[in-house]
């Protein structure tokens, strides 16, 4: 069965750099740009370091790309999602990517 690929999203990778002070900082890149399905998988509000906070589950489906894994974020227009799980859908054919976004409420 082939998904509906008709997100566009862009899977980013974190790297250190260094500010004009010499002090470390870090940003995020971009590594893969791909066509995704995206399924709600539900969210909810709860307490996260004593903040309380919002939370929203996506699940992406993408084209295979080696190299994607959790430290990475998938960037879907303005909203940044953590990459909690990475699964080989087939035979290296897609890429099932269990996300989560956070925000303050």
């Amino acid at each position: 069965m082939n998904p509906l690929l008709d997100q566009k999203i862009q899977i980013e990778n974190r790297g250190a750099t260094k500010t004009a002070n010499g002090e470390d900082t870090y940003i995020w890149a971009s590594f893969y740009i791909a066509w995704a399905e995206r399924v709600y998988k539900g969210g909810g509000e709860g307490f996260d370091k004593d903040q309380e906070v919002s939370t929203g589950k996506n699940v992406f489906r993408v084209r295979y790309k080696s190299g994607v894994n959790t430290t990475m974020r998938v960037n879907d227009g303005s909203l940044y999602y953590d990459i909690l799980n990475v699964e080989v859908e087939g035979r290296n054919h897609f890429l099932v990517l269990h996300c989560q976004i956070k925000d303050n409420v």
